[in-house]
C-alpha cells in the first residue's frame, strides 16, 4: 500500500506541475507557500525511503540506521501532518471571517490535537524502539513490541478534523440559509467537504486496523494515507489560487493570496477587473 501511495502521490505531482510551476513559483512566497513545498517535495523523499526498507529492496543498512530512521520518519510524518491540519485550520478560519472566537477555538483544539499527537507519537517511539532493528530475512527495520495504546494514534487528528468540519456545516448552513453563493465560497465548501472525507476514512481504516491486526500488519496503510492526505492538502492550495485564474470569479478573489490564506475572505480587496 506504501507503492499505491506514492503512485497516487507521483500522479498529483505530475498532473498539478504546471500549476504549481504559475500558481507558486512565479508568485511572491509566502507562509502558506512555504508550508505547501515542505510537504510537496519533502514527503515523496520520506516515503521512497520507507518504499526502499520496508519492500525488501535494501540488502544492508548503516548500523543504527533502523533507530535514526524510526524517530526521523515518525518526526517528518508528524510534522507534515500537522501542516496539512494547519492548512485546512487556516481554511476555515478564511471561511468564518477571522472572528476572535473562532481564533480561540482553532487555536485551543489545534494545541490539543498537537499535544495530543506529540504525547502518543513520542511514547510510541519509546516503546517501539526497544527491540526495532535490522531484519536480515526480511531486508527491512521491524520490531515485535508494540503498545497497547496505538490504537489511539490517529485520535487526535480525526477529532480535530471533526471539530473543523463542524464548523464548516454550521457555516454552509448559514449560508444556504440567508441563499449567499460565491465562487470562493463554493471552492471551500467542496474542498473542505471532500477533504474531511478522505481524512475521516484514512483515519478510521488506521484505527480500526491497528485494533484488531496483527502487529506485522498495523502499519499496512499509514504511508498510503500520508501520501493520500498530503496529496489532497496540495489540492486545496492549488485549487484555492487557481480561483484567481478566471475572470468570473476573480471579482470575489483578493488581490494578494497571502491575506486570504491567512486570514479571511473579507481581508482581501476585490479585484475589479
Amino acid at each position: 500500500m506504501t507503492a499505491a501511495g506514492y503512485v497516487i502521490l507521483t500522479y498529483d505531482h505530475v498532473t498539478t506541475l504546471s500549476d504549481e510551476i504559475e500558481l507558486i513559483w512565479t508568485k511572491q512566497l509566502s507562509p502558506v507557500s512555504c508550508l505547501f513545498l515542505f510537504n510537496r517535495y519533502l514527503v515523496p523523499i520520506v516515503t521512497l525511503i520507507d518504499l526502499w526498507q520496508f519492500g525488501g529492496l535494501a540488502t544492508s543498512v548503516p548500523a543504527n540506521f533502523c533507530h535514526n530512521w524510526l524517530i526521523i520518519e515518525a518526526s517528518i510524518q508528524t510534522l507534515c501532518q500537522a501542516i496539512a491540519h494547519l492548512l485546512a485550520t487556516l481554511r476555515i478560519r478564511a471561511l468564518l471571517g477571522a472572528r476572535r472566537w473562532v481564533d480561540w477555538v482553532l487555536i485551543v483544539t489545534g494545541m490539543a490535537y498537537l499535544a495530543g499527537t506529540i504525547l502518543s507519537t513520542t511514547s510510541t517511539l519509546m516503546y517501539v524502539a526497544k527491540d526495532y532493528d535490522w531484519s536480515p530475512l526480511l531486508h527491512g527495520c521491524f520490531g515485535s513490541s508494540l503498545p497497547p495504546w496505538l490504537v489511539w494514534a490517529w485520535i487526535p487528528g480525526l477529532v480535530f478534523e471533526t471539530i473543523l468540519f463542524g464548523l464548516l456545516v454550521a457555516k454552509a448552513y448559514q449560508d444556504w440559509k440567508k441563499d449567499l453563493s460565491f465562487p470562493i465560497t463554493r471552492l471551500l465548501y467542496r474542498d473542505g467537504f471532500v477533504s474531511y472525507m478522505v481524512i475521516a476514512s484514512s483515519s478510521l481504516f488506521n484505527t480500526i486496523a491497528w485494533a484488531v491486526l496483527p502487529s506485522s500488519l498495523v502499519t499496512l496503510a499509514k504511508n498510503f494515507t500520508f501520501c493520500l492526505v498530503i496529496a489532497m492538502s496540495s489540492r486545496i492550495v492549488l485549487n484555492l489560487r487557481n480561483l484567481r485564474r478566471s475572470p468570473e470569479d476573480a471579482y470575489y478573489a483578493p488581490q494578494t493570496d497571502a491575506p486570504f490564506e491567512l486570514g479571511s475572505i473579507t481581508q482581501g480587496k476585490p479585484r475589479m477587473t
